[in-house]
């Protein structure tokens, strides 16, 4: 078997959300993309930078 690339947001998969009328609901998403087998450190340390965002998103150079 050769490992692949996919994808899957499933944002009600496990949680409801109620609403009432006028709420708004907004997702954000953060993906780390990265090439070959890593380890299960590695994988951690992508992970943290992806929830943590980039200097460009915090309006910093």
């Amino acid at each position: 078997m050769n490992p692949y690339a996919c994808l899957g947001s499933a944002p009600f998969f496990d949680t409801e959300y109620t609403f009432e009328p006028g709420d708004t609901l907004r997702l954000h998403y953060r993906v780390a993309v990265a090439n070959g087998l890593l380890d299960p450190a590695t994988c951690a340390a992508l992970a943290g930078k992806a929830l943590s965002g980039t200097a460009e998103e915090k309006g910093q150079p």
